[in-house]
């Protein structure tokens, strides 16, 4: 008697496109003459379905559709080890979940624990296990207190100053590697090469660059320097008798934005590029916050400079 396996692929993660294509792999791979296949897609906000077509349009993103996904949920009863569709109240069972989740909400230890809850076997850590591992700093931690070798690591928040994570890596050798402290393996790791030139260059417009936890689509923002905010300093240099106000200027940047990588590239076969990519930069962070820039035209030709450069 063939055993059902219930593939799980998508979830609540930042990560949800890599699993789609991992799940994709392993549905058509699987042994169909040994197992029961059962696909369920978890959205991007953690709703459950349970998918009947094609598996091409898993990897696609263009499985959810009223025909072949019906809402379903993980049933916390034991007894019933499996799953309720919510439109009939059908249960059906499971012999073993196979999450292929990656990240947040499907390797952290989450899912396992639902998975244990429930008594349906599963593949893969545990949630204990699962959880430590998905901590990057915890796991490194732990790793060393049992004296095995690890690579020296620290732990930052927003609340961090740039001076402090400065002085606190000083023993560190570049490059870096900063990686979100939860997340999966493909998501979020960066090399840093340029933010203390990139600090250099524009000594003389910020008051610091730092690394931002908030940006997510844009590369660079301005903050103000708890002082005159930019709003104050458009009203006082607009009144008749122009007072020349200009607040604290500190650049934060999204060293996880693409343009931040192919600048990485471009500067290590030139490394004199840094202060005008810095320049556009600051820039661009002036209009987004509605202030001039000092040189509009000098703006616009390092775009096309750096268009060409990207695409050589």
């Amino acid at each position: 008697m063939k055993k059902t396996v219930a593939i799980l692929f998508g979830g609540c993660s930042s990560e949800y496109d890599v699993s789609l294509v991992s799940a994709t792999s392993v549905i058509k791979n699987i042994k169909k003459d040994k197992y029961n296949l059962l696909m369920i897609g978890i959205t991007r906000d953690g709703d459950f379905y349970l998918y009947n077509g094609d598996v091409n349009n898993i990897e696609k993103d263009e499985w959810l559709n009223e025909k072949d996904a019906k809402r379903i949920t993980i049933s916390t009863n034991r007894s019933d080890h499996g799953i309720i569709v919510l439109e009939t109240n059908e249960i059906i069972q499971i012999d073993v979940a196979f999450p292929v989740l990656h990240g947040q909400n499907g390797e952290d230890g989450r899912l396992q624990g639902l998975l244990e809850l429930a008594g349906i076997k599963y593949v893969g850590c545990d949630m204990t296990s699962s959880a430590i591992c998905m901590d990057k700093y915890l796991a490194h931690e732990i790793v060393s207190s049992n004296g095995y070798l690890s690579p020296i690591s620290y732990l930052f928040n927003e609340k961090d100053s740039y001076e402090m994570i400065e002085n606190k890596i000083c023993n560190l050798h570049f490059p870096l590697f900063v990686k979100p402290l939860k997340a999966g393996s493909s998501f979020g790791i960066t090399k840093i090469k340029t933010i203390s030139e990139l600090k250099e260059a524009l000594k003389d417009k910020v008051v610091d660059v730092k690394v931002s936890n908030r940006l997510k689509s844009h590369p660079v923002c301005l903050v103000s320097d708890q002082g005159v905010s930019f709003e104050m300093e458009k009203v006082l240099n607009a009144m008749p008798d122009g007072q020349d106000v200009k607040a604290g200027r500190i650049l934060e940047i999204n060293p996880n934005h693409d343009i931040f990588k192919a600048i990485q590239n471009v500067y290590q076969n030139n490394a004199d590029k840094i202060n005008d990519y810095a320049s556009l930069l600051f820039d661009q962070a002036l209009l987004i916050e509605g202030l001039s820039i000092e040189d509009p035209v000098a703006f616009s030709n390092k775009i096309c400079e750096l268009m060409i450069e990207l695409n050589k």
